[in-house]
């Protein structure tokens, strides 16, 4: 099963080196089954933004459960809201992949925490709104 997973890996361009070090530091892939979380998740990840597989295993390594199951269903109400508060596309994708792990709070937290950062004045057109909800996101209540 290892052997399928690297070939998958492999084939997607990705470099023996750079994968060792991927795998060494986030070993949640090596648990999970290449047909049922790994593909649809980095397809679904692929196709979600229109990076390269590169990009997509930055993502990875910043917050290794963007290869988990639930990983879409958490995130797409969220991009729906950014949408729809305005957010810039390029600026949702470009903090998909640096910050995933935002984007995978519940919808409820992620919703209140986009209205407390509104109501901050934070412009949703701007970057620093983005930087601001993730700040918030990963705050906790006692911070």
């Amino acid at each position: 099963m290892v052997s399928h997973k690297l070939k998958f890996f492999y084939g997607s361009g990705v470099s023996r080196f750079k994968l060792a070090g991927i795998l060494s530091s986030n070993p949640y892939v090596r648990t999970c089954s290449i047909d049922i979380c790994i593909i649809p998740n980095f397809n679904y990840f692929k196709d979600l933004t229109g990076f390269d597989d590169n990009d997509i295993l930055v993502a990875y390594k910043h917050y290794p459960g963007v290869l988990q199951n639930k990983f879409p269903s958490l995130v797409a109400p969220n991009l729906v809201l950014l949408r729809e508060c305005g957010v810039l596309e390029s600026n949702i994708l470009s903090e998909l992949v640096n910050h995933p792990r935002v984007f995978a709070a519940s919808h409820e937290k992620f919703k209140k925490t986009v209205e407390e950062v509104k109501k901050l004045g934070f412009n949703p057109l701007r970057q620093n709104f983005l930087s601001a909800l993730q700040a918030l996101i990963q705050m906790s209540k006692s911070t």
